[in-house]
């Protein structure tokens, strides 16, 4: 088990390059190349992470709690583990366990985004994606109106490309 800690900040636009408006409804593989590239290109090494200067922090607990209520540095959170494909078949006495689903969760944090994702899938298997959150910072209503604008937008894109949901 390893404990894998580094971020990487995106900014994402609605507008275009050429200064309009990008509409809601344009979905972009260039963009979400674009961006994948950035992601590894960031985190190759733990150079330059942000985690690395929790080790000057001399109170933890105050440093936490003074992050209590205040404005959130980012909207959102998102920490993909990736896919699930263990090393070795799992089996039992019974025969082969074949692991179609898994899900990722963490908790919300104060030095988070104020909706924390995590995504996970499982080798042929399910895409799971967890949200978490704190009420005192997101209305309940509004976290199942994100998680709802996204289902329908990933159900899109699995019906345009054929596949089945």
């Amino acid at each position: 088990m390893c404990n894998y800690v580094t971020s990487y900040t995106h900014r994402f636009s609605s507008v275009s390059s050429q200064g309009g408006c990008i509409p809601c409804d344009t979905f972009s593989w260039d963009a979400v190349q674009t961006c994948f590239k950035e992601i590894k290109s960031a985190t190759a090494s733990p150079a330059n992470q942000q985690v690395g200067l929790l080790k000057f922090v001399n109170n933890y607990e105050g440093f936490f709690k003074d992050k209590v209520g205040r404005e959130r540095p980012h909207s959102f959170e998102i920490s993909n583990v990736g896919v699930f494909e263990p090393e070795r078949p799992l089996g039992r006495d019974d025969g082969e366990v074949k692991v179609d689903r898994i899900l990722f969760s963490q908790s919300s944090n104060v030095v988070s985004g104020a909706l924390v994702f995590s995504v996970a899938s499982a080798k042929e298997g399910e895409l799971g994606i967890g949200l978490t959150w704190q009420e005192d910072i997101v209305k309940v209503d509004d976290a199942e109106k994100v998680l709802g604008g996204i289902d329908g937008e990933l159900r899109k894109l699995a019906a345009e490309s054929g596949d089945n949901v």
